[in-house]
């Protein structure tokens, strides 16, 4: 395979690089048009040959995208008529027959009797980009099977001073992307893959790079169908060949400014599901995510679910015109501030100024055109952007607005969130135990007073500092930042003490009704506003009433020396009564897996009776001094097991967990008869799927105990893994000796380029890693460059809070979305 990095190997000597290219292919021309010729020959010879047929296709394609890139606009269109009847041909066989046959027997002959001459075109080379010298620093990506197109696309841009690598087949690319951080990949749609493999290969490069990698596809091919498969799949931006300088410049005017709109949301309201397909296909080359309903009288709470940043809204639906529920959304407080653009086909001549006394952003006439609709959105959503940074200076010196709007919580949160000064976070959730018995009781609009009581108690309640607001009819959000954990869970005790106290004063001792609440922790520049929301979601499902349930924060740095008292005391109570659980974090593969298969990895974590989760550096100080890991030990190794027997039930999903064991667990006598009983309780048969940890120190300290105790586990079925490799002088020692299915090891050891010491070990393991068939894992990835160098090493696994958190659940969903 050919990949051509930075320069051609035979560039033109010639100052027009881009005339050069054009008059090489000029001269290859004649040999193309008889291969062709020959190859139909021998497809008309004898029986119908069809991968030759499927060959011959593929070659027309790639020369209907060059012939025509280069102005040889009559010879595309003959190869395109033939490329169009042998893929009907292949798609469907009653198409073959003598009809087909002889229309791609004229076309052929047609072709060979095409004079060669100049060009149509002239070849137009000026791309104009807006702020160039900034856009052209990271390195543009094409892909293109077809040498001659793609060497072209290349030495446009590069005569235009863009830095362009030019990559013959999607594998090569993929790769590259892993090791660069290109700006935009123009790649093709047809390769020998398959027809749609451009297509396919976008969320892989994405996935490759770690970010939202902006991706404009150049085809030959281009029908609606093509088009609307490309949108959907998530392109930036479609060329058709031949590719025109003056169209590349408007798509990458448009694709590299990108990011300003990748966290906008955009709600279509329109009964028309075609137009709104069309919206979406615009929006996603904007890079906007965008939500489709065509039933008017059911969108209310789907705003409000949603969180949109604009709508787009058709006045004429069933049910209820688009000026009917504008003057709805303007009546909610949440919805005040949300943008609206009316998109109608409607000749009422006052509906313009109708919407202009309700504050509409935008008015646009059916059939709209695309620059204009981009326009319009494009002008909202920066200007709404400079509305929120007004509001942000407002809300520091007014009380009042410490509840405010979703679309200004949203982006201020995410700002916090974003703070490069670590510090902690808590998004906190409080919500009406039954807000539909509170509504039947007291009635829709004294039921809405209530809630608006309690957001007065919120706002009346928390500092400055703090934030909170309204989400669907009840549920409120608040959110934390402080220097400190202990003071965000704290403030938010104290939240739930303030708001338990008021309870019945809120609905003026009319109907007794509870609240619950819950916490989700972390440190900023670690999730985002949608993580915290569903883990904050997740955990209020299992809160007790009138008490605050803090989710799991295993990702909070924190050691049992900067625990509280009430803490330490709380962590005694909880080993105490075994208040262990488990949570789950899967393991994520940039190399070629069993399909079906999952991975995960286990953690313990101790819960108390109010729902605070303790991680292991916070608890297992007590553990050890109370000699409780034999219960440790034990409550993982139940738990695993029966977990798995019930995940691995059916036969469509394989799903492997790994469990570290204690260092005690290599001399507890009842270690192995633990695994052994419960292995024949569940009558599990693929004992593969449980993979055993144990750290290496404990193994180097116990070598004796260790050479046993793995022996037998492997005799049960089951894995061993050895964990923090590099702990200890021995590591290469401990894993000739055992002979462990997987090792892991921290991802920054790896890394870690000044330590020659761990160098040579990493080097060493991964050497024989690959001889004896190890797997090797690299825990702790925080990044997506962590992600691309691990891989340059060879190490496709890996592990840690940027891939995904641990979870209470294993949830296969996550897992498969993380590699499709």
């Amino acid at each position: 395979m050919k990949n051509h990095v930075g320069s051609t190997p035979e560039k033109p000597s010639s100052s027009n690089e881009l005339q050069d290219l054009a008059e090489a292919f000029q001269k290859k021309l004649p040999n193309y048009i008889a291969q062709i010729k020959q190859v139909w020959k021998y497809v008309q010879t004898g029986d119908w040959n069809p991968k030759l047929a499927k060959s011959l296709q593929y070659f027309c394609h790639k020369l209907v995208g060059s012939s025509a890139t280069y102005g040889f606009k009559e010879i595309s269109e003959c190869v395109r008529e033939i490329e169009t009847i042998l893929i009907k041909v292949q798609s469907s066989p009653l198409e073959l027959n003598s009809n087909a046959i002889e229309n791609i027997d004229k076309q052929v002959k047609k072709l060979t009797s095409i004079e060669i001459n100049e060009p149509d075109n002239k070849l137009s080379s000026v791309i104009e980009v807006e702020h160039s010298d900034s856009k052209r620093t990271q390195p543009i990506f094409v892909v293109d099977d077809d040498e001659d197109s793609g060497l072209y696309l290349k030495s446009l841009l590069e005569k235009n001073n863009f830095t362009c690598h030019y990559f013959d087949n999607i594998k090569d690319s993929i790769k590259a992307v892993l090791k660069e951080q290109p700006s935009v990949v123009l790649m093709d749609i047809n390769f020998p893959e398959g027809r749609l493999a451009g297509i396919v290969a976008i969320n892989k490069i994405r996935q490759a790079a770690g970010y939202r990698l902006p991706v404009i596809m150049h085809s030959a091919h281009t029908d609606f169908k093509i088009r609307m498969v490309s949108a959907n799949n998530g392109c930036d931006g479609f060329l058709s060949k031949p590719v025109i300088a003056e169209e590349l410049s408007v798509v990458l005017n448009r694709v590299l400014n990108i990011d300003q709109f990748h966290d906008k949301r955009v709600l279509i309201i329109d009964d028309d599901k075609s137009i709104a397909l069309y919206y979406q296909a615009i929006l996603k080359k904007m890079g906007i995510e965008s939500l489709h309903i065509a039933e008017p009288m059911q969108s209310l709470k789907t705003i409000s679910d949603y969180r949109p940043h604009l709508i787009l809204l058709d006045n004429i639906m069933p049910g209820c015109t688009g000026l009917e529920l504008a003057k709805l959304l303007r009546q909610d407080p949440k919805m005040m501030s949300t943008g609206i653009i009316f998109i109608t086909a409607d000749n009422d001549f006052t509906l313009n100024d109708k919407l202009f006394s309700l504050g509409v952003s935008g008015f646009l006439h059916k059939p709209v055109k695309v620059e204009q609709l981009t326009s319009s959105i494009r002008e909202y959503l920066i200007n709404s952007g400079r509305f929120n940074d007004k509001l942000e200076k407002i809300i520091q010196t007014s009380p009042n607005l410490k509840v405010a709007n979703q679309n200004y919580f949203y982006s201020h949160v995410e700002k916090l969130l974003a703070d490069e000064v670590k510090l902690y976070c808590g998004l906190m959730m409080i919500a009406f135990d039954s807000f539909e018995s509170l509504k039947k009781k007291l009635g829709m609009a004294k039921a809405s007073l209530v809630a608006e009581k309690l957001g007065a108690e919120i706002a009346g309640f928390i500092s400055d500092k703090e934030i909170a607001t309204l989400v669907g009819d009840s549920n409120f959000i608040v959110f934390f930042k402080d220097k400190k954990l202990d003071n965000i869970v704290d403030k938010a005790n104290q939240l739930v003490s303030h708001l338990n106290s008021r309870v019945d004063d809120l609905s003026d001792n009319k109907f007794k009704f509870s609240l619950k609440y819950s916490l989700a922790p972390t440190l900023t520049n670690q999730d985002s506003i949608e993580v915290l929301i569903d883990r904050s979601e997740i955990k209020l499902k299992d809160s007790v009433n009138q008490k605050l349930a803090i989710s799991e924060e295993a990702s909070i740095k924190g050691d049992s020396e900067s625990l509280s008292t009430l803490d330490q005391s709380i962590i005694e109570k909880s080993l105490q009564d075994n208040r262990f659980s488990l949570v789950y974090q899967p393991i994520f593969s940039l190399g070629e897996r069993e399909k079906n298969s999952f991975i995960f990895d286990t953690f313990v974590r101790l819960v108390s009776e109010d729902g605070k989760s303790y991680t292991p550096e916070q608890f297992f100080p007590y553990i050890k001094e109370k000699a409780f890991f034999s219960k440790l030990d034990h409550y993982v190794i139940e738990n695993v097991i029966k977990l798995l027997g019930k995940l691995n039930r059916s036969m469509q999903n394989k799903v492997c967990l790994q469990a570290r064991l204690s260092d005690q667990a290599l001399t507890n006598r009842d270690t192995l008869l633990w695994v052994s009983n419960s292995l024949n309780n569940m009558r599990m048969l693929n004992k593969d799927v449980l993979t055993f940890e144990l750290s290496e120190r404990s193994l180097v300290k116990n070598i004796e105990s260790a050479k046993y105790f793995v022996e037998k586990i492997k005799l049960l079925g089951c894995q061993i893994a050895i964990t923090d490799f590099g702990e200890t002088t021995q590591s290469m020692a401990m894993i000739e000796l055992l002979h462990p299915s997987v090792v892991k090891l921290n991802a920054k050891i790896v890394l870690d380029k000044k330590n020659s010491i761990a160098q040579e070990a990493v080097n060493n393991l991964l050497d024989y890693a690959t001889t004896h068939k190890i797997d090797i894992i690299a825990s702790k990835v925080e990044n997506a460059n962590m992600i691309s160098e691990l891989y340059s090493k060879d190490i496709p696994l890996y592990q840690g809070y940027f891939i995904h958190r641990p979870s209470d659940v294993v949830d296969l969903e996550i897992e498969q979305s993380l590699h499709t």
